[in-house]
């Protein structure tokens, strides 16, 4: 089997990097947190919130290429 050429930054090919960037600058921002437990609160917050958005979401990962597969 033959794999075809990979570019190191493929977004396209991986859309929960956007989805992580805009948790990661949204919802935690450039903060520190006290505990484990603060930083797990903070994400599943900002997961719902996305939960909550499906047009955002779909804007940041949805990609022709995924909608045509489902």
């Amino acid at each position: 089997m033959e794999f075809g050429f990979l570019p190191p930054y493929c977004p396209d090919l991986n859309p929960q990097e956007q989805v992580w960037d805009e948790l990661s600058e949204k919802a935690s921002g450039n903060r520190v947190f006290p505990t484990l437990k603060a930083v797990a609160h903070t994400a599943v917050a900002g997961l719902q919130a996305l939960e909550n958005a499906p047009k955002r979401l779909q804007s940041l990962a949805g990609r022709q290429w995924i909608l045509d597969a489902i």
